[in-house]
């Protein structure tokens, strides 16, 4: 296997919603790496698929995306890095989540999930 971040898909029982009812909480990890987005879509289908079951109860998807702090990036470029170095990677880090919560996003609504 690759040393890269792994994408993680998991489900887990909650508290009844209402009486007699469960939800399933299911969790995706996305980096943006091809193996997060094939478990978001696995994810996307299931949820899509269980809403539509009798008695299936209740499933909330939940997305997550981690930005990665800019001293982590910032301190690879050595010591004395100056501000604006700073700025320009912060700028471009959060530009780089919000395109991975896009395309989340875009392929949640492509499968009638919110």
């Amino acid at each position: 296997m690759m040393a890269e971040t792994k994408a993680v898909a998991a489900a887990v029982e909650a508290s009844p919603v209402e009486e007699g009812r469960s939800k399933t909480v299911v969790l995706v990890a996305v980096d943006d790496s091809d193996a997060s987005y094939r478990a978001l879509e696995w994810a996307v289908r299931h949820v899509a698929a269980t809403a539509g079951m009798a008695g299936a109860g209740a499933v909330e998807l939940v997305v997550l995306h981690a930005k990665p702090p800019t001293s982590l990036a910032v301190n690879m470029g050595g010591p004395g890095v100056p501000g604006d170095v700073v700025g320009l990677v912060e700028e471009d880090l959060r530009k780089k989540a919000e395109g991975v919560v896009g395309k989340a996003r875009s392929l949640c609504a492509a499968n009638s999930v919110t």
